[in-house]
């Protein structure tokens, strides 16, 4: 596939510095006459050279020019063989506002429509494996008799959870030049692919922000978005189920932006609200803290402050692990810096700008400026959850999925089997980001890439014209050494 435009653009930039040394090069020639009679009859014979002298003095300067040409060509044959692909966000922003006039409503009426022609992929999420996904959605697309009832078949196979944008980048790769994302906004400009936006629809939700143990009591804070207030609390068991809490065991107040949930109880827990409803986890006591080395134990001091108490003993965790050197699966890990070029991310530091060094082998690399910062406290407490439910417990398998509230988040089983010292199993929830909630911010670029794939052809006339001019070169050297000779 050849784009002509682009190939005279290429043609024109390329030949013209040859062109103008070919130029240069009749100007300054100069032309000897010689009389006739000065040139003596030989008798032997001469071999007539295949090409006129006039061609073979530009021989050299012609196989350039068409060296030129050959790799204007290449340039503009280059590009993806052209597939048309429309890939269909299915986060969970997708389901705002009301059934039939959603984003996701006008995307499937677009898909069906406007580009039919397209292959059709989706961007999602594996419940799984829990991680995002971009898959191949045509057969969805087939099987579907109008817009409404491809938004039921990707209802049912989509949890329109989370997505990654930057999974684009594998359909360039995958042979297809033509990209339009269909998405409520992207925030981003996006390069090597186009994009329809079909405006963001705000969303009543609540958001949990921190989540602690304090005064006896397990303490989650709560920012709202347009305005949503909370309805309903509910505990859920091991198998996900919810089932009501005691009036006695909770209260909710408001504050700035937001609420604050006490409870009596750390466990699982959903908070509902006209809209919807998140599932989470509600703090339990601090663990105690097992310190190795003297930089772990004022870490180790630090978050006995940060927590305020110890807790008591038998309350079905084991001690967070807090060690000097090398880190491990199952405990942080400190080492001295000399130099602190850099600063905690805020999702650690909880916004505070605190100087930190690097260190690929431990948690956290301490130098003079953060041992002598408060807020390197708060960013150890952060990294080690705040409380007990952040760790799985002693023994804990691998995490497993036991259910899922539809567009909100995954519930999973910690620990398979284990109970804590109340009894009620120990459970840990996946929540979508807030940005399923609140509109992106703009700014930066997603590139999507685009992978050149070099024509066959073009590629075997360079290689051709290259030996040429190297046959030619040779020629000459040999015609050169044969004179001199």
């Amino acid at each position: 596939m050849v784009d002509w435009g682009s190939f005279v653009a290429w043609a024109a930039g390329m030949a013209a510095p040859v062109l103008a040394l070919m130029l240069v090069a009749l100007r300054l020639r100069r032309r000897l006459v010689y009389p006739h009679e000065l040139i003596l009859a030989e008798r032997r014979a001469v071999r007539a050279d295949i090409l006129p002298r006039s061609i073979r003095q530009y021989a050299d300067s012609a196989l350039d020019l068409a060296s030129a040409l050959v790799l204007a060509l290449l340039l503009a044959s280059g590009q993806t063989d052209g597939k048309e692909a429309v890939v269909l966000d299915c986060s969970g922003s997708m389901l705002n506002g009301t059934r039939g006039d959603r984003a996701v409503d006008r995307a499937a009426a677009l898909v069906l429509g406007e580009f039919s022609g397209a292959r059709l992929f989706v961007l999602g999420w594996d419940e799984e494996r829990r991680r995002p996904t971009l898959r191949d959605a045509s057969a969805a697309r087939d099987r579907a008799d109008s817009p409404e009832d491809l938004v039921r078949i990707l209802e049912g196979a989509e949890p329109f959870f989370s997505v990654d944008y930057g999974l684009i980048t594998r359909l360039p790769k995958a042979g297809y030049a033509d990209i339009t994302l269909i998405t409520d906004e992207l925030g981003p400009s996006p390069a090597g692919f186009s994009v329809r936006e079909l405006g963001w629809t705000p969303a009543r939700a609540l958001y949990p922000v921190s989540a602690a143990w304090k005064d006896g009591r397990a303490e989650v804070r709560w920012v709202a978005a347009a305005g949503a207030e909370p309805e309903y609390l509910q505990a859920l068991g091991p198998d996900g189920t919810a089932f009501p809490v005691d009036p006695d065991a909770w209260s909710i107040q408001p504050e700035a932006g937001g609420y604050r949930l006490s409870l009596r109880e750390s466990g699982a827990y959903v908070l509902g609200w006209r809209d919807g409803s998140l599932p989470f986890m509600a703090p339990g006591p601090p663990r105690a803290v097992k310190a190795t080395g003297a930089l772990a134990e004022r870490a180790a001091s630090a978050l006995r402050a940060a927590w305020g108490s110890e807790p008591a003993a038998g309350h079905g965790y084991g001690p967070l692990v807090l060690k000097e050197g090398r880190a491990g699966s199952a405990a942080l890990s400190f080492t001295e810096a000399d130099s602190e070029p850099c600063v905690l991310g805020p999702a650690l530091a909880l916004g505070q700008a605190s100087a930190v060094g690097v260190s690929l082998r431990a948690t956290f690399a301490l130098g003079p400026a953060a041992l002598a910062s408060g807020e390197t406290a708060v960013a150890v407490w952060a990294a080690a959850g705040g409380d007990a439910g952040s760790y799985p417990p002693d023994g804990a398998s691998q995490p497993g999925r036991i259910g899922n509230l539809p567009g909100t988040a995954v519930l999973y089983r910690v620990g398979s089997g284990y109970a804590a010292s109340d009894g009620r199993t120990v459970l840990g929830t996946l929540a979508p980001p807030p940005i399923e909630y609140w509109r992106p911010g703009s700014g930066g670029v997603l590139d999507a890439g685009r992978t050149r794939r070099p024509g066959f052809w073009p590629a075997l006339a360079l290689a051709a014209l290259y030996l040429a001019k190297l046959a030619l070169a040779y020629r000459r050297r040999a015609t050169q050494a044969s004179r001199g000779a």
